[in-house]
């Protein structure tokens, strides 16, 4: 299973790889979106969400599907959306238990397997049930705009709680950054620096069905000396689940699926229309800022009372 795990994403390119060549022709900078058959639900969010705020950004979606159902996302067109779904019925795991964490930690071999193969700007790995607020172009380019690098967040400086499985590093958003992708001369020097990402790629390959393998391959790349020039660690707006109004993308991290703000702007982003303007949803998202912060100064004083 551990090859069958590390090859997938080059057998779904390679069967793409048409589809995949033109898509990076018309975008340098491109959301990598992956899931399966019970991650959907999200996808029209977090495509909706990239289509009003990042207009100049395209979106690799990726559906590996386990069963034989028919996604409805295909009914959302947009000229800067590619949909592969790979057919994944072959592949029998010895437990169910090994299906979640085989979707969760393949970003690494895909990632791996993207840059190999196509030139970009700038790619997002992002989980599907995010959002994204605003832009994140210009915050790129003044935090990775020297060499090739492997970027992500740091929450805190415990490397690991067995209690609360709580890591350093969070992989929920991975950006690759390739300032050198317009100069061909400089393809050498990627070609370095895609030996971090086969790196991260076979650690985890190597622990395919363990959750936090895909968190852990970060820790690893992290205690590398040599691996260090091409880290860099975002602050929290890249990867945000507080909801602050200047982050950049909001996560919808354990049972934050469940708070009433997190519904409305996913039933927001379902129901927008083109129309929509850019302004209008940082207007509305500004109010429901404004109407948290006030909920949260209010308890706080609640209980500071009590």
């Amino acid at each position: 299973m551990r090859n069958i795990f590390k090859s997938l994403p080059d057998i779904i390119i390679e069967n793409n790889r048409e589809s995949f060549s033109n898509h990076f022709e018309k975008f340098e900078k491109n959301f990598l979106l992956i899931c399966d058959n019970n991650y959907t639900f999200y996808l029209e969010s977090i495509i909706r969400s990239i289509c009003l705020n990042g207009k100049k950004w395209g979106i690799i979606l990726i559906i590996l599907n386990f069963k034989n159902n028919v996604n409805k996302i295909h009914e959302i067109y947009s000229e800067n959306l590619l949909i592969i779904e790979h057919n994944c019925h072959n592949i029998k795991f010895d437990y169910p238990s090994q299906q979640k964490p085989f979707i969760a930690n393949i970003r690494a071999p895909f990632l791996r397997s993207i840059s190999r193969n196509f030139l970009y700007r700038y790619l997002i790995y992002t989980d599907v049930d995010s959002i994204l607020i605003k832009d994140p172009t210009k915050y790129l380019e003044k935090e990775l705009d020297i060499s090739p690098q492997i970027a992500f967040r740091q929450i805190h400086s415990k490397a690991f709680n067995k209690h609360t499985g709580c890591l350093i590093f969070k992989s929920g958003v991975i950006i690759i950054s390739n300032p050198l992708s317009k100069n061909k001369d400089n393809i050498l020097t990627f070609n370095k620096f895609l030996n971090i990402l086969n790196s991260y790629s076979d650690f985890v390959s190597e622990q395919w069905d363990t959750w936090f393998a895909d968190q852990w391959g970060l820790v690893n790349l992290s205690i590398s000396k040599e691996k260090l020039e091409y880290i860099t660690i975002l602050d929290n707006s890249i990867n945000d689940w507080s909801f602050n109004y200047n982050s950049y993308i909001w996560s919808a991290k354990g049972p934050i699926k469940e708070f009433y703000v997190w519904k409305f702007i996913c039933y927001m982003m379902k129901n927008y229309k083109q129309s929509c303007s850019h302004i209008n949803f940082r207007i509305l998202i500004n109010l429901i800022y404004i109407i948290e912060d006030f909920i949260r100064k209010l308890n706080q004083r609640i209980k500071f009372k009590n």
